[in-house]
Order: C-alpha cells, then structure tokens, then sequence
C-alpha cells in the first residue's frame, strides 16, 4: 500500500494457510515471512509454522523450511542470502537458527535449554541480537537480551 493507507494490495493467496511475520529482504524486493496451516490451530504440540519468500508483486512463492515444526520470527542478513529465525526443537527448546536461501543448510547459533528466540542481525552482520531465558531464575517469564558475535560467518552486506 502507499503510505497514507491507500492502494492496498493483498499479495499471498493460498487457502488455509496464515501468513505474518514480514520482513524485506535487502534487495527491497523480497518478503521473508512465516505462515501456518489453519487447520493445526488448536491441536496440541506446538503449531506447524513454516517460513516462505514471495516478491512483493505476489510472483514467486517459496517456500524455504519443510520440517513440519515450528520456525517463527524470521529475520533476513544483510547479504540477502542468510536469514535467521527461531525454531523449536524437542521436546520445547527455542532456538536460534541460520538459514541459507542458496543452500537451504541450517545452522543453529546460540544452544542453550532456556528460550532463545526474537533474532535480528546487525546492518554489518557481524551480530546477532536476541532474547534469552537464560539467566531467569526457575519459573519466572524474564527475558534478556544478549549479543553473539557472528561475524566470523561472514554474512556482512551484500557486495554492490
């Protein structure tokens, strides 16, 4: 949409299915966002999310993780390949994880039993800011945020 609210335009259309959690990726072309079959809602676990990229025209959905897990809150690098985003590993570990758009391998960062989850990487991609449980003490909902210096990953902004 523009700006002041008008021109509108829904740009994902696949039934049953709900989007949120949208970001651009760096080439401002490029939306990064997590989406979960409406028909899980409800059941118990946790819910199935899975993440996607699509062009902000609606042209060439993708769908990037097929663990039929839970991947939430996804961030995009500054490179535009990498991206990071929280997945749930068993029996109920949030973690933070680094995707490769090229070459769909994961990397799991922080590894801690406590909740990681919020990631985002810094405009040089040298670090990752996240929230952590880690230092509440047992039974308290407290969260922290924490820096991981990642730089050796070599995710900084893309060359022009």
């Amino acid at each position: 949409m523009k700006p002041d609210g008008t021109g509108e335009s829904q740009i994902t259309h696949f039934d049953g299915w709900q989007p949120g959690g949208a970001l651009y990726m760096p080439d401002s072309q490029t939306i990064l966002f997590r989406a979960w079959k409406q028909s899980d809602e409800g059941k118990e676990g946790g819910l199935p999310m899975e993440l996607f990229t699509i062009r902000h025209d609606g042209t060439n959905l993708k769908q990037i993780t097929h663990t039929g897990g839970t991947n939430w809150a996804p961030y995009p690098a500054p490179d535009g390949r990498h991206y990071v985003f929280v997945k749930v590993l068993p029996p109920r570990n949030y973690e933070v994880v680094l995707g490769d758009l090229e070459t769909d391998r994961q990397i799991q960062l922080p590894d801690n039993p406590a909740f990681d989850g919020f990631p985002a990487i810094s405009p040089d991609g040298h670090w990752l800011l996240f929230t952590s449980s880690r230092d509440a003490k047992p039974e308290a909902r407290e969260l922290t945020q924490f820096l991981m210096d990642i730089s050796s990953l070599g995710i900084g902004p893309a060359r022009k």
